[in-house]
């Protein structure tokens, strides 16, 4: 039989009222729930959780006012000198670790729910970095090693102590990596700072002075001779930077200077090397890099 909507319902109920377990469509008609048990079962289940949670924060309240008023150690008459009140902590302790675990394991299944896309994203990620780490290789292969070496033996010729390419004071933290002669570099031999000698600043020219006769006095920082005009040959002998760490010589170390410049973290160090070493223009790739792997990054997260 088909009823009207708005007409007599079943006996014994009201009419208009649609009875537990059913609903009407369009036309009126009655129609089973899917699952009409299902719904008692879930109204239960979130009030039992809801209730869980209650009781939980209540004995914890109860536990930390306790702490506040008693002390927590220290005298016979504090909480934990109550074995009672020890149960209670060890009784809180484990409910909130089970509690814990069953908020990881379901951090821990959205994860690999997402873990598909997550992938297919990583392995473009990985593609990217490979091809401007191959990029580098192809153009600054071995470019990280310039250095200013000695034109003469200066240490035989005049008996002075200096170290076969110019280091500055910070040493290979912070290298002076020259351009070869030529080329569009932006740092050349030509720019060394001049030679200290025990803090004070050396300006005479030995190519101009005769380095074997006594100093000439002069103006300030004119009492001795600036060594530093002999780096005057650029040469790819020197280490790489950050202990050789840093360069591009093969594939496997560009990835690893890649990897510093997606990450952020002295990228720029790594882009003033290759403009001083290569061109000013050089920072068109970086800057180029940065911003696809920052919007890789965003899909990602």
């Amino acid at each position: 039989l088909t009823r009207v909507a708005g007409g007599a319902g079943k006996e014994g109920q009201p009419k208009g009222e649609i009875p537990l377990g059913e609903l009407r469509d369009h036309t009126g008609e009655s129609e089973p729930l899917p699952y009409p048990d299902l719904a008692p079962v879930i109204c239960f289940d979130l009030s039992q959780t809801v209730m869980d949670h209650l009781v939980f924060a209540y004995f914890v309240m109860e536990m930390v006012i306790k702490m506040i008023a008693l002390g927590i150690f220290g005298h016979s008459r504090s909480y934990l000198s109550n074995n009672w009140h020890k149960f209670d902590v060890f009784i809180m302790f484990t409910e909130l670790v089970s509690h814990n675990a069953s908020c990881m394991r379901e951090f821990v299944s959205i994860l690999l729910g997402t873990a598909t896309m997550l992938g297919n994203v990583l392995l473009l990620y990985i593609v990217v970095i490979h091809v401007f780490a191959v990029v580098g290789v192809q153009l600054w292969a071995g470019t990280l090693r310039h250095r200013c070496f000695l034109g003469q033996d200066i240490p035989t010729m005049y008996n002075v102590s200096l170290s076969p390419y110019f280091s500055n004071t910070y040493g290979e933290k912070t290298p002076f990596i020259c351009s070869l002669d030529g080329t569009s570099g932006m740092r050349h031999c030509k720019d060394v700072p001049p030679y200290r000698d025990d803090g004070m600043v050396c300006s005479l020219n030995p190519l101009v002075y005769n380095p074997v006769a006594p100093p000439v006095a002069g103006a300030n920082n004119s009492t001795c001779f600036n060594w530093n005009v002999y780096y005057n040959v650029c040469l790819p002998d020197g280490p790489n930077p950050n202990k050789g760490a840093l360069n591009f010589d093969n594939v496997g170390y560009a990835w690893i200077t890649m990897f510093q410049v997606v990450t952020l973290e002295g990228w720029t160090t790594v882009m003033y090397y290759i403009m001083d070493v290569y061109s000013f223009w050089s920072f068109i790739f970086f800057i180029l890099t940065t911003i696809v792997s920052t919007h890789l990054s965003l899909f990602m997260f």
